[in-house]
């Protein structure tokens, strides 16, 4: 087992050191195993080879709004046409948009490198320094905001701003890159192999600041409020006079839609100044509380008042007057709704505003491959989104050595490569949580159970936990031994009793016929599909659970684990 020092100091002769330079770490774990250590890559060959993600709404357009893209890479050469493609989303001189980081040109032993971002009429060109060194792990990322075709890209380097130049600006309309896979290593044409290793790439629906670049590079995961960032427009957004037949709900006064002025008016029944009228959209699912979103609504014909918005009427925006486009990022909560909110600045006033084009997505990391997710033939994506990347072409680089990598994911499988070297994988082939029904029963009869009795399980491969809070209402016919039947999976059959036959612990008990000397235990035999109960006496020893002893009303709190 390898153990890594997470100190930032270290002893020398000379006294206590910082390990710290300016705000990179320099004997950090993450860099040194994206260095050539424990951490799995990709190696392309620089003349097919390419990972390829799926196509998605959950990733397209990342950066429209500010967007980072970053990796760690050890480039040979500049690869295929000495433009050796890191990562590009869309087709360049095809029919859709969308971006592209590619090698740019050589000094030395060192490589330059470009971002594009397509426009209808003009792409923008960002062009960094030659900071990317051959034959050594870098860490790069590009930080980009398409908003507009005027705004140049930030390239960093192992956590140091390189601030790019634009040597060509964009023009027009931002060309989408909807509906095009994200290629890692190459394009869709194959001739932009990259020439070299890939170890980590991450895609961002935001810009990250220098110092999360830096935390990024000294190994930082995404914090939690940016897990699972997404593409897609949450509400139903263009409204018409069927505003309120789409998800939306008036909230606190008679609204209605003016066509003719094409807009909502919100009529101020309070009379008050201090109350507020609005509409709020309701999500299929409350939102994650403590997410972030980036929010953006356009009013017109505004009269007076401010205007707000909250997601899961968690922190509002901050209070706007008058017309325009309002956008930002603020965090949710776990309610389910979207609320836009008028507050009126004049008590009795009529109040009234036009509201269209209402977006809501959640920000933060929308795909990500980290060195745990390589295998021969897939990229696992860790962002929660399920991207994966496949390859038939790239070749897996140290990730079978030291840890247990994904291979592939199903609903009820996750199989793991070897981690002996050979191409043998290793499956666990079935993981099932779910419920089962306990019932007490001499083996003949079965007593009426109560309605809240209930068990869980969960099974992962052969082994199977259950637990149950095992409730009579009636004993019924029910005489002599008794048992817990209804086990959700078989138990396995064996001559070997030191390997299948199992413990059941009964951790709880009420209105049970025992003293204060008696408890109450179980297990499972081999191919026995039932649980046995018995009591322990600390004069007599064990007997077998008497039906006289749960009595008509018991209740026991059972927990086993078992092998099916």
């Amino acid at each position: 087992m390898k153990f890594h020092d997470f100190s930032p100091f270290y002893r020398s002769g000379e006294g206590i050191r910082s390990k710290v330079s300016g705000d990179r770490l320099i004997d950090n774990p993450a860099v040194a195993d994206a260095q050539g250590g424990s951490g799995a890559s990709y190696s392309f060959d620089g003349t097919d080879d390419v990972v390829t993600g799926p196509t998605s709404t959950l990733y397209d357009n990342a950066f429209a709004s500010g967007g980072t893209i970053s990796a760690w890479v050890n480039p040979s050469s500049l690869g295929e046409n000495v433009t050796g493609r890191i990562a590009q989303k869309g087709d360049q001189g095809g029919a859709n948009g969308g971006w592209l980081l590619c090698c740019l040109a050589q000094s030395g032993n060192n490589i330059s490198l470009r971002f594009q971002h397509l426009w209808s009429t003009g792409d923008v060109y960002a062009d960094s320094g030659y900071s990317l060194p051959i034959g050594q792990w870098t860490h790069v990322a590009v930080h980009y905001d398409g908003s507009s075709p005027s705004n140049t890209a930030t390239f960093y380097f192992n956590g140091v701003a390189d601030v790019g130049t634009n040597t060509n600006s964009g023009s027009g309309t931002v060309a989408t890159d909807d509906s095009t896979p994200l290629y890692i290593g190459d394009r869709s044409t194959s001739d932009k192999s990259w020439d070299g290793q890939i170890s980590q790439v991450r895609l961002h629906n935001r810009a990250l600041s220098a110092a999360e670049v830096r935390a990024a590079y000294n190994g930082q995961a995404v914090p939690y409020e940016y897990v699972g960032g997404s593409q897609t427009n949450l509400v139903y957004n263009t409204f018409t006079n069927d505003v309120f037949s789409n998800g939306w709900a008036a909230q606190g006064a008679t609204i209605t839609y003016d066509a003719g002025n094409d807009r909502v008016n919100f009529t101020n029944a309070s009379g008050t100044s201090s109350g507020y009228h609005g509409m709020y959209w309701t999500f299929g699912s409350a939102p994650e509380s403590g997410k972030k979103y980036r929010y953006s609504y356009t009013v017109v014909n505004h009269t007076e008042g401010t205007h707000a918005i909250s997601i899961g009427n968690g922190t509002w925006s901050p209070a706007a007057t008058g017309n325009g486009t309002f956008t930002g990022v603020i965090e949710s909560s776990s309610s389910p709704d979207v609320y836009i909110r008028l507050y009126p600045q004049t008590a009795g006033t009529d109040n009234s505003f036009g509201i269209n084009s209402v977006s809501v997505t959640q920000i933060g990391c929308v795909a990500e491959y980290l060195p745990s997710g390589i295998n021969s033939t897939r990229w696992m994506d860790t962002s929660g989104n399920g991207l994966h990347g496949t390859t038939s072409t790239a070749t897996a680089v140290n990730h079978k050595i030291g840890s247990l990598t994904l291979a592939t994911l199903s609903t009820d499988a996750v199989t793991f490569d070897s981690a002996s070297g050979t191409t043998t994988s290793s499956t666990l082939d079935h993981f099932e949580q779910g419920t089962w029904a306990p019932v007490l029963s001499d083996g003949t009869n079965n007593a009426t159970m109560h309605a809240n009795n209930i068990g869980t399980y969960t099974r992962i491969g052969s082994t199977v936990f259950v637990n149950a809070q095992v409730m009579v209402s009636s004993l019924g016919s029910v005489s002599g031994n008794v048992r817990i039947t209804g086990l959700p999976y078989q138990p396995a059959t064996t001559t070997d009793v030191r390997t299948y036959w199992a413990a059941a612990s009964v951790t709880h008990g009420w209105s049970l016929a025992i003293t204060a000397n008696q408890s109450v235990g179980g297990f499972i035999r081999d191919n026995q599909s039932y649980i046995e109960l018995r009591l322990w006496d600390a004069t007599g020893g064990t007997t077998e659970l008497q039906h006289s002893e749960v009595t008509a009303d018991g209740e026991l709190m059972i927990h086993a684990m078992y092998y099916c």
